[in-house]
Order: structure tokens, then sequence, then C-alpha cells
């Protein structure tokens, strides 16, 4: 089973000294999934932030054991979404 995934939004970015943190939600054609994942701090963090959460997702049961797979589509689109 392949879980694609089509579209990443992070909210919430944070910047706490050398570290930046955010919430990562991944959708999918039938859901969406939310990880709160945090880096060292940089001047564009999103791809950073983005790893980590694959990374998370990644060592999830049924992932960890190969049973399912995790890709990301190559026209995924990636926001940013920022407090008004």
């Amino acid at each position: 089973m392949v879980m694609m995934i089509d579209k990443i939004e992070i909210r919430d970015l944070r910047h706490d000294g050398s570290i930046t943190s955010a919430v990562v939600i991944c959708q999918t054609q039938t859901g969406q999934v939310s990880i709160l994942a945090s880096v060292p701090a940089t001047e564009n963090p999103a791809p950073d932030l983005v790893a980590e959460a694959l990374r998370q997702l990644q060592r999830m049961p049924g992932f960890r054991c190969g049973t399912r797979a995790l890709v990301l589509a190559p026209d995924a689109k990636i926001e940013i979404t920022t407090r008004a």
C-alpha cells in the first residue's frame, strides 16, 4: 500500500532561539496527517521541516516495517501558512 502525499502545509511556524518548529500537514486524497517538526534554525527552514516530518512518518508502524510506502508526488505543493 502506498501513501501518496499531494500537498504539504506548514503552519504555526515558530522561532525559539536556535530552533524552528511548525506543524507540518501532509495531505493525501483520502486524508491528512499532522506532524510537529523541530529543526535547527536557518533562513529558509521549510525544506528541513518537510524532511523532518517525512522522517517521522517513515518511523510510524506500517511504514517502518515495510507494509506501507511513503511517496511524495512529483507535483506536490508545499505551502507555508502564516497568521494574519
